[in-house]
């Protein structure tokens, strides 16, 4: 498996845990804020008598584990208890218990809790630390590849990204750039994480100072000290918490500084007689343990300030928004999603054409589409067709398509026409968009040459909501094949609908009819090759500017021609003169999204860096080409024998 693989999968099947774990973090950063604000009423203003709050804590009958000191003397005392064997947190002052309350409804502790332990005792503290794991191997393995496209690409790219226009370009760039600019945080987290979750192992393996571990017996008959009393005993700075291994209080340890301070110290007394039974001081902590006790105040940012928490608020919220966007392109990289659909209806206009209408198969509302949109139907047969929507843009509970019966039919329209029925299931692709409707008030021309009259419909209907000016003329053979002549004639359309029928009306005079236009008129064209032709020649020739003429083919592209050379990536291929570029690199075990094989579709479009291409698809646009795209499935190199250096990345 390569590294780009790695990093992919490793990134789909455990981005959630770490998504997660980014999202817990990045609200623990603002932990005791939060705290306040879900539970105002336990931390009401009271006198943090120390060891009147811990007669009222332990009149309720939990055991006490730890005790966190505020650091105003209004605030109350927090506790970390037992209560029935179950872990309890409680607020006290003024000698009251202010709130007591299972850890599940302190949702800041339990968080805590989950973030350390997954909530799952030491297995989940394991578990934690093998997502650090994963977490780093993907900074790395993201660097890596980061650093072998600059290599190729240059650096400038990378740091300065720009916004493309094409969404799959445009998220993987942010994908990208926010990877190269945050990379040493995430792998900083990753690391104090790992050293944190799994502090035996690393502590183990590393010349550490063992801490003081003293046992006090227990003496019958003879009373434990207040703890006000022992706090008095740790003297220096101000204590931060006072903890009771085991919860019995023979054993009390006092930590003086935060605890993500590096500069903390604790301090170990006899609950009994108060004597001090061991020390941690900073001073005195060899060289790993000062390196073991950066961890937490690296993993939270306390060490470097208000920067630091901000710089792990930005990676602790990457790593949802790289898991969202590492499934945005790996998506986009298999190829678009499918719909479920049911053919609601059926009928033939005695044309050739089959009108369709298809509802999504459990009533759930479709995405919508725009003026043009086509879709990719995956037959039961294992072929994909594309048809144009010919219904009204908006329309979300059915689509239409129109289907010819082809006299060449390669299987599609052919099994539709014979197979297709009512209540039939078929998968549908998302609506995409390349033959385009232009903003603008200017008038439009629709001219539509058979079944060509598809994706004119839908812009019809868009040109009639907004009220622009258009006409839509079909052409056809005769009065009797004009396709869907009779569902248009109902429709609100049936005025700007106008019809030339060669059999009556002879050839058509296309440079009277483009004459006539309006200035500043759009014309949109589709239907057989050289009828497109035709019609584009002739508005080229009376001087209409190219930004003007829009068309959309739908005869498949041969992709046989001349053998060449494609030097993928940095991997030379052969393609052969029967063969595509497309079937080449699938051969090759290079993954390319593709879907119709036939120029149609644009899904298998990839980078030429440098040779001549001889373009055969009918979707790319002139300025596509001049940003030196091509489609694998059908285009090739210009020359036999000739080179072409291409990139699969988007």
């Amino acid at each position: 498996m390569t590294v780009q693989r790695w990093h992919r999968w490793a990134g789909l099947f455990l981005g959630l845990f770490i998504a997660v774990q980014g999202l817990g973090g990045t609200l623990l950063l603002f932990r005791q804020p939060l705290n306040h604000l879900l539970h105002p009423e336990a931390f009401a203003p009271a006198p943090p008598d120390l060891d009147a709050n811990v007669d009222a804590v332990r009149a309720k009958g939990c055991t006490i584990n730890r005790i966190d000191l505020p650091d105003r003397t209004t605030d109350p005392l927090f506790f970390h208890l037992s209560c029935n064997a179950d872990p309890f947190m409680a607020t006290a002052g003024g000698g009251q218990v202010l709130r007591l309350a299972p850890l599940g409804d302190w949702p800041m502790e339990w968080l805590f809790q989950f973030h350390y332990r997954l909530a799952a005792g030491t297995a989940g503290q394991q578990a934690v630390g093998w997502i650090g794991v994963a977490l780093l191997a993907l900074c790395l393995t993201g660097l890596w590849m980061l650093l072998r496209t600059a290599r190729r690409d240059g650096w400038l790219g990378l740091f300065r990204p720009g916004w493309p226009k094409a969404p799959l370009r445009r998220w993987r760039d942010l994908h990208r750039a926010a990877g190269l600019y945050l990379v040493p945080v995430l792998a900083l987290l990753a690391l104090t994480g790992i050293g944190m979750a799994w502090n035996p192992t690393v502590t183990g393996a590393l010349p550490v100072t063992p801490r003081p571990s003293p046992q006090v017996a227990a003496r019958p008959g003879s009373p434990l000290l207040p703890l006000s009393v022992i706090l008095g005993k740790a003297a220096g700075e101000a204590p931060s918490s006072i903890r009771l291994p085991g919860g019995h209080g023979r054993v009390v340890m006092v930590m003086r500084g935060r605890a993500d301070s590096p500069d903390y110290e604790q301090f170990w007394f006899d609950g009994y007689a108060g004597t001090l039974l061991g020390t941690r001081r900073a001073a005195e902590r060899a060289a790993a343990d000062r390196f073991t006790d950066l961890f937490y105040p690296l993993h939270t940012g306390s060490l470097l300030g208000p920067a630091g928490t901000v710089l792990m608020l930005l990676a602790g919220l990457s790593l949802p928004g790289f898991l969202a966007t590492g499934i945005f392109l790996w998506s986009r990289r298999r190829g678009p999603a499918t719909l479920p659909m049911r053919v609601a209806a059926l009928s033939r206009d005695g044309t050739g054409v089959l009108h369709i209408t298809l509802r999504h198969r459990f009533g759930l509302p479709l995405p919508r589409f725009g003026a043009g949109d086509h879709v990719d139907v995956h037959l039961p047969n294992g072929l994909v067709r594309q048809y144009s929507l010919c219904g009204r843009p908006g329309r979300r509970l059915s689509w239409q398509i129109a289907v010819r019966l082809s006299d060449v039919s390669a299987g599609g329209s052919a099994w539709i026409h014979t197979h297709l029925t009512v209540g039939s299931h078929l998968r549908l692709g998302q609506p995409r968009a390349h033959f385009v409707l232009s903003s603008g008030n200017g008038p439009v021309l629709l001219l539509a040459g058979g079944i060509g009259i598809t994706p004119l419909l839908s812009m019809a209907w868009t040109l009639w909501e907004t009220g622009r000016s258009f006409t839509l003329l079909g052409c056809s053979r005769d009065r009797a094949a004009r396709p869907l002549a009779g569902a248009i004639a109902t429709t609100p359309l049936a005025p700007f609908v106008r019809w030339h029928d060669s059999a009556t009306d002879g050839r058509i005079d296309l440079r009277a009819l483009i004459t006539a236009q309006a200035p500043g008129t759009h014309l949109y064209t589709c239907g057989p090759d050289t009828f497109m032709q035709a019609a584009l020649d002739t508005a080229h020739h009376l001087g209409w500017s190219p930004d003007r003429l829009h068309w959309e083919a739908f005869a498949p592209a041969k992709p046989s021609g001349t053998a060449f050379t494609a030097i993928v990536d940095g991997k030379t291929i052969s393609v052969g003169a029967g063969e595509s570029l497309l079937d080449r690199l699938l051969a090759e075990g290079i993954p390319l999204p593709h879907s119709c094989r036939r120029g149609l579709c644009g899904e298998c479009v990839v980078n030429v860096r440098s040779g001549s291409v001889d373009h055969r698809d009918s979707i790319l646009t002139p300025e596509d080409r001049a940003a030196a795209r091509m489609t694998a499935c059908c285009s090739r190199a210009a020359a036999e024998g000739g080179t072409l250096h291409l990139s699969l990345t988007r």
